[in-house]
Formats: C-alpha cells, sequence, structure tokens
C-alpha cells in the first residue's frame, strides 16, 4: 500500500500504519511511502501530526475512507485524490478546502457510494495552477467559472462528470494567459450537458487570451459527447473575431491566428464534428 505523498511543514510527522510499524516523514518530504503488510486485513493508517501536512496525494485504491474534513485548517498547497476503493465510504466536501493557499487540486475517479460536494464557490479566493475535477461518481456538483475570474492556471479539466451545475460565463478564461491545457470534452456523462452556444462560447473566451498569450501549443477539447460548434472550419470571415463569429471558425483562429492578433497559437482544438 502506497501514499504517494504526505509532506509535513514546520516538522516531521509519523505515520502509524495500524499493525505496529510507523514511518517518519520529515519536513518537506516530497517522496511515496509504501508499506507492506502480512497478510489481508483491514487496518486504520494514521498521520500524526495532521496538522503539519501541506501536500497530499493518494490514489491507491487499497486507501479508503478519507474524510476532507480533517485537512480543513491546513494550509494545503498540493491535493490529488483519485481512485480510492470503497471499504470506507469517503467524504469530501470543498467546504473544508475554503482556506487552502491556491492548492494545485485533483479529484478523479472515485467510487460510487462516498459523499462528494463540489463547489466553485468555496474556491474563488483561490489561483490554481492545476485544477482538475473529472470521472466522479454521483454527488453535488456546482461549478461556474465565474467563480475563477482571478484564476490563471497552466491546466483546467472537467469532463465526464455526472448530473450537476456547469456553467461557462464569458470574459473567464480570456484571463488564462499562462493555459496550455483546458479539457471540457464529454462533460456530462453519459449524455449532453452543454449547448452549441456553451461550445462556442468556450472557445471564443480562451480566444480572448490568444493576443497575450505567454506559452506556445498546447491542447482544447471541447468535443466528445458535446455538441459541434456552430460554423464551418475555415479562417474567420471577419477579424476581428467576436460573438458573431461561428465556433469552428474561432477553433480555426486558435490554430492558425488569421486575423493576425500576434499572439501563440494552439497546438489542438478538439470538438465534435
Amino acid at each position: 500500500m502506497t501514499i504517494a505523498r504526505i509532506t509535513p511543514t514546520s516538522g516531521q510527522l509519523t505515520i502509524f500504519w495500524g499493525d505496529g510499524d510507523s514511518t517518519v516523514v520529515a519536513a518537506g518530504d516530497l517522496a511515496n511511502h509504501a508499506h507492506a503488510y502480512a497478510g489481508a486485513g483491514t487496518w486504520t493508517i494514521t498521520a500524526t501530526p495532521a496538522s503539519r501536512i501541506t501536500q497530499l496525494r493518494i490514489f491507491d485504491p487499497l486507501l479508503s475512507g478519507f474524510h476532507s474534513a480533517q485537512l480543513r485548517g491546513n494550509a494545503m498547497t498540493d491535493f490529488l485524490c483519485s481512485g480510492l476503493g470503497n471499504a470506507v465510504a469517503s467524504v469530501i466536501d470543498s467546504a473544508d478546502m475554503v482556506a487552502w493557499p491556491s492548492p494545485n487540486w485533483i479529484l478523479s475517479s472515485m467510487p460510487a457510494g462516498g459523499t462528494y460536494s463540489i463547489n466553485s464557490t468555496d474556491m474563488a479566493a483561490w489561483t490554481p495552477t492545476l485544477w482538475w475535477l473529472y470521472t466522479m461518481p454521483a454527488g453535488t456538483y456546482n461549478i461556474d467559472t465565474s467563480d475563477m475570474v482571478a484564476w490563471s492556471p497552466d491546466s483546467l479539466s472537467l469532463y465526464s462528470m455526472p448530473a450537476g451545475t456547469y456553467t461557462f460565463a464569458a470574459g473567464i478564461m480570456a484571463n488564462w494567459t499562462r493555459a496550455s491545457s483546458i479539457l471540457v470534452h464529454s462533460l456530462l456523462d453519459g449524455g449532453v450537458n452543454l449547448t452549441q452556444a456553451d461550445v462556442d462560447g468556450i472557445l471564443l473566451d480562451v480566444y480572448g487570451s490568444l493576443a497575450t498569450r505567454v506559452v506556445i501549443n498546447g491542447i482544447i477539447n471541447v468535443g466528445g459527447t458535446n455538441p459541434a460548434p456552430s460554423g464551418v472550419f475555415q479562417a474567420a470571415a471577419a477579424c476581428p473575431v467576436g460573438a458573431l463569429t461561428p465556433g469552428k471558425e474561432i477553433a480555426n483562429e486558435l490554430l492558425n491566428d488569421g486575423c493576425a492578433t500576434g499572439g501563440n497559437t494552439w497546438a489542438f482544438v478538439i470538438f465534435t464534428p
């Protein structure tokens, strides 16, 4: 069984594996910590003092029962929780994360039967470098990019999600000049959630950052089960690109900059044909 990362700050911590063994983790340690048990069974793992944890990455299916409330008061800067087991239900609530200082944040592929409540309003004060939420089971999800107006992430992923409220406001991703990966394909797991106007709007919003984009290449994916953008894939018929420009023409401009903004173009823009 492996804890991929459990990094303390301002002192060491000790992992007690529940079978009498323990491991001391030094302040700033970014290594994974594995433990072999003598045979099959169930053990309760604790880390003390847990208040020192500032980075946590757990994705071993032998682990289960993670509760975000146990890190509510921590200064978390790096959080990855993915693919845990279901022997004990996990409870993950973004309300426990409001005060986390601008973390890299990934939550994905968790088992059914847990309690998952993720609301982007809890994250409005963040400025994450990386934010991924995908392939989750049923829960309560309310994600609105208007809560991300102060962000400028390198990467955002929001796809293959269950029913929830997913809103893409205008003029938000236009500020994301460092982004090299924006993945919102197949947003609703099992069916279409976005409208064609939503897809067009996402492409236009990303285009707003083209002239001042500070990275090169990268990928945008609005395809999968999402509707096709409007129009025909060709250079924009009129410059500058605006709200009346068909979505497929915007996609072409993101790749080729036919309207000559002078910005750094994207390598891939994937959409439903």
